[in-house]
């Protein structure tokens, strides 16, 4: 007995041995499934409501229950809306939030697992959100590959962030991230790295040297020099940090990339450039900086191919920039462009495409939300209501959301093919692009295609040969800048009306919706604007070895620019009776042609412990603008071509610019036992547009560095 007894309680135990195996293993599942859900928005979070005239609050509850996230509201709101129905058989739980707003006027503001609950504002969205990541806490060291010492001073970045920090003495740090992040690990001289962090709460580096990064060549103005002998402030971006951005312009990929360089992009419509601030504002000019391509000035604007690009660096203070004089007042950018390499050709494609969205609208009132407040505002000031919404149980029966006819979905794309080679007497590369931007916004779009042409030929030992041609077209249509009815629009304005005969666009009645803004598709879509840009941009350079030391390069490019905007305005009818029943065209054609020449003499020469550089140079810059711009009216017909305009609305102006530039300028750059660095700029400016007494200015510049890393005492410390 007693022996059964036993067997039958050690049997008992082990079943409720694996019972609570079972158990913990559920619960353990459940967690990390609520954790998942933590980080999903309210729009992937799907459920089914039904309610027929129940308490909002019971409907919070059920949404409370079947979801996890808690309400939190003001008792006093909820009693002004108390009742509501609901049927929405398997929808997210944002749509169910909207409809509860738009039943209610409130508003839902999802934090993490709550949801705040107030009162919806006039032209406030319905539904935000607001999700806090999973910050995790991660400590650890970095250390050196050489010897296992500490690495104090180590820069640890979250990639694509400015969050970051630095190793103390000992070579710690510890940084709170999101558990997604990637962090960057640089040091000078070191390799960087880039580790993923995968709920690691401990990560040990150890960096390995890179002997290659001090001994990096870096262009400077008219000429190159050692990364490790730059005495100014230089940044240099490589373009593996921008080849995969999806990015119309290279001012908008620089964002981010170096410090003290400021990109803001001026709109968010295709094709359009971005502002740059180089250390701040540094003339009253304007804030653009001085663009460098291939030895001539020009800026990239959309035209540039950004696969094209081998290096770019930024000089940012005087004493880089000087050599380029006042022009350099913003700071300079030399871009860089690829050249072939000695070896088999090699052919490149790449492409990308993606999709974009507008975020952050506001949700525009209905028809019955719109005849409610014009009612209130009226019946406040005692006056009579406007007829067509004086019954609210006889509203117009069109509600037309503005936003969502103007706005959809934009596209992306780029198509970019190379090849490449050469030889030891010569090397080429060639390549063209496609690129096209579909804008959010309706009838709005850029298009750009780019041919590039590089090459390099050694005429025996002394002389060398090349030239960099660049050739690009660009189509943009823009948004109707003017167009701004969507703001005071009445939903009750229907889009469309078969019966216009001025454009087919809805209409109603001034008086009875007392109405007189326009229909905002028709502002849009009557306008018909494109703007076509031609440019060439090229140099030629031959380049010779006098004496050993001593080198003599002369270089001539060209900038030629050719813009033509043509703007149709038709006829059309349209909004509270807008009637516009003459059609207009302007036509812009802009020349703008710069020619640059330059020559310069370099002496490179070491002597014991001693190192000097010596740049001297000439250069001549001429600048030749004209813009012509012509219009009319009354079109013959369909003709829509300035010929067919009436001959009394035609008109025509134009308008010439020229200016003539001379420069001379040099550099010395010394160094000695690769310990003390100097550095002098000077360049001396004449321009035509001042007086002959005002002409010239000078820009002299100098600098001083000391490597102290290459002091004997210095050598001596562990972490050196």
């Amino acid at each position: 007995m007693k022996i059964k007894l036993l067997k039958k309680i050690v049997a008992m135990t082990r079943f409720g041995f694996y019972g609570f195996i079972l158990q913990c293993i559920c619960v353990s599942l459940l967690i990390a499934d609520d954790g998942l859900a933590q980080q999903k928005s309210v729009f992937e979070i799907y459920l089914s409501v039904q309610i027929e005239e129940g308490k909002l609050v019971d409907a919070f509850k059920l949404i409370e229950y079947k979801t996890g996230f808690n309400f939190s509201y003001n008792d006093a709101i909820i009693e002004e809306n108390r009742y509501v129905s609901l049927n929405m058989p398997y929808k997210s739980l944002g749509d169910v939030l909207g409809e509860l707003s738009k039943n209610t006027n409130l508003k839902f503001r999802r934090v993490n697992q709550n949801i705040h609950v107030s009162t919806k504002e006039f032209f406030q969205q319905s539904v935000v959100e607001e999700i806090e990541p999973v910050q995790n806490l991660i400590k650890g060291k970095v250390t050196s590959s050489e010897n296992g010492e500490p690495l104090p001073g180590v820069s640890i970045l979250v990639r694509g962030t400015s969050i970051g920090t630095t190793t103390d003495l000992y070579g710690n740090y510890s940084l709170t991230v999101d558990n997604n992040a990637v962090l960057q690990f640089s040091f000078i001289g070191y390799k960087t790295q880039e580790i993923q962090i995968d709920n690691q709460s401990t990560i040990d580096i150890v960096l390995e040297q890179d002997l290659e990064q001090l001994e990096e060549i870096v262009v400077v103005g008219y000429g190159t020099t050692k990364k490790s002998d730059l005495t100014g402030s230089v940044s240099s971006v490589k373009p593996k940090d921008i080849r995969d951005l999806a990015m119309p312009s290279l001012d908008q990929a620089i964002q981010g990339r170096a410090a003290g360089v400021f990109v803001s992009r001026t709109s968010g419509a295709p094709g359009a450039g971005a502002e740059i601030f180089i250390r701040g504002v540094g003339s009253i000019q304007g804030t653009d900086p001085l663009w460098i391509i291939d030895g001539v000035r020009t800026s990239p604007g959309t035209n540039f191919n950004m696969n094209d690009v081998a290096s770019i660096e930024i000089l940012k203070d005087a004493s880089a920039a000087a050599i380029y004089g006042s022009a350099a007042a913003n700071g300079v950018i030399i871009v860089t462009t690829k050249r072939g390499e000695k070896g088999e050709p090699k052919l490149s494609f790449n492409s990308y495409a993606g999709v974009s969205s507008a975020l952050g609208l506001p949700e525009p009132l209905n028809t019955e939300q719109y005849a409610e407040i014009k009612n209130e505002a009226y019946d406040l000031a005692g006056d009579p209501r406007i007829p067509a919404y004086a019954d609210p149980n006889n509203l117009p029966p069109v509600s037309t959301d503005w936003l969502d006819v103007l706005y959809g979905n934009g596209s992306i794309q780029s198509y970019d093919l190379s090849v490449s080679g050469g030889n030891e007497k010569s090397n080429f590369f060639i390549s063209g692009s496609y690129f096209r931007e579909e804008g959010t916004h309706v009838d709005s779009d850029f298009e750009r295609y780019s041919v590039r042409a590089n090459s390099d030929f050694n005429l025996g030992e002394r002389f060398k040969i090349g030239e960099s041609i660049l050739l690009s077209h660009s189509i943009r249509d823009p948004v109707n800048a003017a167009n701004r009815d969507w703001i005071r629009a009445t939903p009750a304005l229907p889009v469309f009306d078969p019966a216009n005969r001025f454009g087919g666009f809805g209409t109603v009645d001034r008086l009875e919706y007392q109405y007189e803004g326009g229909n905002p598709l028709a502002s849009e879509l009557r306008t018909d604007e494109i703007n076509k840009d031609y440019r060439i941009n090229g140099n030629i350079y031959l380049e010779a070895k006098i004496i050993k030391g001593l080198s003599f390069r002369t270089n001539l490019g060209a900038n030629l620019n050719f813009g033509n905007d043509r703007t149709f305005v038709n006829t059309y009818l349209g909004g509270g009776g807008v009637l516009r029943n003459t059609a207009s065209l302007t036509q812009e054609y802009d020349e703008n042609i710069r020619i640059l020449g330059n020559a310069l003499l370099t002496y490179d020469k070491e002597i014991e412990k001693h190192r000097f550089k010596v740049v001297a140079g000439y250069e001549a810059i001429r600048t030749d603008i004209n813009r012509y711009s012509a219009s009319g009216a009354n079109f013959s017909g369909n003709l829509q071509v300035l010929d067919g305009a009436d001959p009394d609305s035609r008109d025509a102006t134009g308008r010439e610019f020229s200016d003539r530039i001379v420069s001379q300028f040099g550099r010395i750059d010394y160094s000695y036992n690769d310990k003390y660095l100097f550095t002098v700029n000077i360049r001396r400016d004449g321009s035509s547009l001042f007086g002959e007494n005002e002409r010239y200015g000078v820009f002299p510049s100098a600098s001083v560095g000391w490597r102290l890393v290459n002091e004997d005492f210095m050598l001596q410390l562990p972490f050196i």
